[in-house]
């Protein structure tokens, strides 16, 4: 039995109580309440935070613990060539562990490779490593040529074996959906949306994956009680995105009122990622102007969705 108490307590209701204890057994709270009304048994460890806030665990629901965050750290798609897959999962451990003692008790990895997110989540649920609960989405599901295509720029003698799964037809999408969840996924990243190819011609997004492959993957991934998540900006893909059964868009920085209402009508999830595009504008991108518009865009459109969402659900 742990005991907790402290001066303040945020709770997540808005609310920041004062004198408070916190009982915690195994990995459960147990109770909560005023000091003067909660008894401590005798054989619990207690800490002593007084003069300090204790709040809830954070939850971030859109990371790659590949990646630690530094503007200068090496292109994912680099790294992966130029290190080993024990060097990759040591730094998504390392990565990992800072999340949680940043405050982050649980986070979902969308989008790892070699599923090494997979192995981190299994050796953390083991108790052999600290780590926060994660929720893992392994390998993510492009087109030939696609956002998470890694062959993508290498010349057609350079190969990389099983760090890419394609799916350009829904047969394809079928085996790639089950390949991931023979590795042990919790649930289906999928890129619905590209903007590779568009950029340099003044786009800003185009749609990646057909709506029959979108729905392929999303019929074997409920099947088998897990959800689907979608990289995506805004425009057909999304909207075919919804149309197929995807559980979250991640991203979704140009989504028109009618996607938006379409989401709610379906219940779909928007995780619009916004820290990261501020993160990439206040260190100087050098698509600068690309990125403002991005981050504009993320601002107005969760401002649109949080007004959709109160009017439809009244």
């Amino acid at each position: 039995m742990l005991a907790i108490r402290t001066s303040n307590l945020i709770d997540g209701t808005g609310r920041a109580l004062e004198d408070m204890v916190v009982l915690v057994q195994g990995e459960r709270i147990t109770k909560v309440g005023k000091a003067e009304g909660v008894e401590i048994p005798e054989d619990a460890r207690l800490i002593d935070a007084l003069g300090r806030t204790v709040m809830p665990g954070m939850i971030d629901a859109h990371v790659h613990v590949m990646g630690s965050g530094d503007p200068k750290e090496q292109a994912s798609g680099l790294r992966i060539v130029r290190e080993s897959e024990g060097t990759l999962a040591l730094k998504s451990y390392a990565n990992a562990k800072r999340d949680l003692e940043a405050g982050f008790t649980a986070i979902r990895d969308v989008g790892c490779f070699a599923y090494v997110d997979v192995a981190l989540r299994n050796a953390i649920n083991s108790d052999w490593v600290d780590g926060p609960r994660m929720r893992v989405g392994g390998q993510p599901l492009t087109v030939t040529g696609g956002h998470f295509d890694l062959t993508k720029g290498l010349t057609s003698h350079v190969s990389i074996v099983g760090l890419t799964n394609t799916a350009d037809s829904a047969e394809e999408g079928r085996r790639a959906a089950r390949t991931q969840l023979k590795m042990g996924i919790d649930f289906i990243k999928i890129a619905a949306t590209s903007s590779e190819y568009v950029r340099r011609i003044g786009g800003l997004y185009s749609q990646e994956m057909a709506l029959e492959t979108m729905r392929a993957i999303c019929e074997v991934a409920h099947w088998a009680g897990r959800k689907v998540a979608a990289h995506c900006h805004g425009g057909n893909g999304v909207r075919d995105a919804i149309l197929a059964g995807v559980d979250s868009l991640e991203h979704g920085h140009f989504l028109s009122d009618e996607l938006l209402e379409m989401m709610v009508e379906r219940g779909v999830y928007l995780v619009p990622t916004m820290s990261f595009e501020g993160r990439a504008m206040e260190h100087g991108q050098k698509k600068r102007g690309l990125m403002i518009r991005i981050g504009a865009g993320s601002s107005k459109q969760l401002k649109r969705c949080t007004m959709l969402w109160s009017v439809l659900t009244r």
